[in-house]
């Protein structure tokens, strides 16, 4: 369930919105198929095919965690469970990304600020020798800066 930001009630749950509403525009810009004309309705229906395609997650797929200090933090129950960070490793139904996992990154306090997306690729066919290549990665970074 998405709570708008209006509903929200703390900078916490804010901020976990921004990046669920970041990652999955990043993840359905890229993995989109190109859309018939360049229409916002357009663009919209093919981002939705890609968030549709997205496989249920299993437990091995997702890593969660609360950064140190977290829970001195004001305002938060000195109980509280809530994470500030999360890598998932997303597989989309598509005959284009078969077999290619994304691997999105998000919390808070981390070393670096930053958002961005990496795909592995599938290896590709092996030409000149009886073994294929290691497979590439592609990385989208995404600066908030101007």
């Amino acid at each position: 369930m998405c709570r708008t930001e209006e509903a929200s009630t703390t900078p916490w749950e804010r901020s976990a919105m921004w990046c669920r509403t970041t990652c999955c525009r990043c993840l359905s810009n890229i993995a989109m198929e190109p859309p018939p004309t360049l229409s916002i309705e357009s663009l919209r229906d093919e981002r939705v095919k890609v968030l549709k395609s997205v496989q249920p997650l299993n437990e091995e797929d997702v890593v969660r965690g609360q950064y140190a200090g977290y829970l001195e933090t004001p305002g938060v129950k000195k109980d509280s469970k809530t994470e500030t960070y999360v890598a998932l490793r997303l597989a989309i139904n598509s005959w284009r990304w078969r077999g290619v996992p994304f691997f999105v990154r998000a919390g808070k306090s981390l070393p670096l600020t930053e958002t961005e997306v990496v795909a592995k690729l599938r290896p590709p066919c092996p030409i000149f020798s009886a073994e294929a290549p290691p497979a590439n990665y592609v990385r989208f970074r995404i600066s908030g800066e101007r």
